[in-house]
């Protein structure tokens, strides 16, 4: 009787630490976005009970050529602080925006589009208001990096670069072809660091058969000519 009772007591140790077993608790606070067993469903080792996405902060990836990085701050290790960031998204009909940081760039490069990743941290994405509803993880998103600034340069259309990293500028009646230095472009503009003066006048304008020196009007002030 003193054996099956001691066998009882064990197994009733045994009973208890395996319903203490079946509460789980995660290390963040945390939303559960699906969940894969029910009450009293027998489950094993490695199998995944559900899905929860922490509360603290939502982490956005970003694919970038490989020459941006150049211009923005990206933490290296533990030191440093990333550049500011944006990020903006409609959502039922209303643009909304939070303010994160760049927090890390991904170890490796993309290897089907050749970009490199860097990672955008938002604080508490799920706090709402009435101007602004909650971040959710799977949204589609539009990201502002804080970049450098750059001094002493100026920014033309890109189409008003030609072959061979020159411009054409209206100078006093006739086209002029100038040498420049470009430090950036992208698909609308393109930033010239060196070879203009301040009060050149850029030719955007498309012409044909052009020269250096050849007579031209601007448009602005008479009939018949371009510039």
């Amino acid at each position: 009787a003193e054996a099956e009772y001691a066998a009882a007591v064990a197994e009733l140790s045994v009973a208890k630490l395996n319903l203490e077993r079946t509460r789980l608790s995660l290390p963040f606070d945390g939303v559960v976005v699906s969940k894969n067993v029910d009450q009293g469903q027998f489950v094993g080792n490695g199998s995944r009970l559900a899905t929860v996405f922490g509360t603290d902060v939502v982490e956005v990836r970003v694919p970038l050529d490989s020459r941006e990085l150049a211009w923005f701050d990206v933490p290296s290790g533990r030191s440093g602080q990333g550049a500011a960031a944006e990020v903006s998204t409609t959502f039922g009909g209303t643009r909304s925006t939070w303010h994160g940081r760049v927090t890390r760039m991904e170890a490796q490069v993309d290897q089907t589009s050749r970009m490199v990743h860097v990672v955008i941290e938002v604080a508490r994405p799920y706090e709402t208001s009435e101007n602004r509803p909650a971040l959710l993880p799977g949204s589609f998103v539009d990201v502002r990096i804080e970049g450098r600034t750059l001094h002493e340069v100026v920014a033309v259309p890109r189409h008003a670069i030609h072959e061979g990293g020159r411009v054409w500028v209206f100078d006093d009646g006739t086209l002029g072809v100038r040498e420049i230095e470009i430090v950036r472009e992208d698909r609308q503009q393109t930033v010239i660091s060196a070879g203009l003066d301040d009060g050149d006048l850029v030719i955007v304008s498309a012409l044909d058969a052009v020269t250096d020196g050849m007579i031209i009007r601007r448009a602005d002030v008479g009939a018949g000519g371009s510039s």
